[in-house]
């Protein structure tokens, strides 16, 4: 497995051109699971990621940059799939697209449809932005923001282990400070990963590009 940590997802340009080797005519499967609560039903979720909305297209323009054919691209969808059917789009896909938002919902409904384990067997690349480079991490982290009030540690996809990320990274005194504390609480250091800055880690190996800094322990 190839895990590729982002803050947010733009079209190709100097800066993020190295996911071109990893999206070129793949089939890649979306999973937008990071939806807030104020999506209730599949009417809901069609307004925000059905054909040519504002969420679908902010993704799937991006993914044609990068050399994915249109008709390669398939979606997870909460409220139609069944945890059989997400299953085999799982097997079907060279590559797992997790969408921003609210990671802390993205788990409860990957718990809720019983698709972890067959994430965690996957053997393609798992792509995140966001909340879907969060879920990828043991023990996630939330730093407070105005979806969120107060700091927390989440369970997770358990794909990457020894280290936590910080997304949107800013330099503050309070972007700083909670990466202080996952240092001193947990003794793995942190990679602050800025708007537009990639870390890629492959067969063991980190790589970063663009906007990331690196803390230690």
């Amino acid at each position: 497995m190839t895990n590729i940590l982002m803050s947010t997802f733009q079209a190709k340009s100097s800066w993020n051109n190295i996911l071109q080797k990893y999206l070129e005519n793949k089939k890649v499967l979306v999973i937008p699971f990071a939806f807030g609560d104020i999506v209730k039903n599949e009417r809901d979720w069609l307004k925000i990621y059905g054909l040519r909305s504002k969420y679908y297209l902010q993704m799937v323009n991006p993914l044609v940059s990068f050399g994915v054919n249109k008709k390669d691209i398939s979606w997870a969808k909460y409220y139609s799939d069944t945890s059989r059917t997400l299953k085999e789009k799982i097997n079907k896909a060279d590559v797992l697209f997790f969408s921003g938002g609210y990671p802390d919902l993205m788990m409860k409904r990957l718990k809720d449809m019983d698709v972890i384990k067959s994430i965690q067997k996957f053997k393609g690349t798992v792509i995140g932005f966001s909340a879907g480079a969060m879920v990828q991490i043991e023990n996630f982290h939330i730093t407070p923001d105005k979806d969120y009030n107060h700091f927390s540690y989440h369970y997770s996809l358990e794909l990457l282990h020894g280290f936590d990320v910080e997304v949107h990274y800013e330099k503050s005194d309070d972007h700083d400070a909670y990466i202080d504390k996952v240092i001193m609480e947990r003794n793995i250091p942190v990679y602050a990963i800025g708007d537009n800055g990639i870390v890629i880690v492959e067969d063991n190996q980190f790589k970063s590009y663009g906007d990331v800094t690196f803390y230690h322990v």
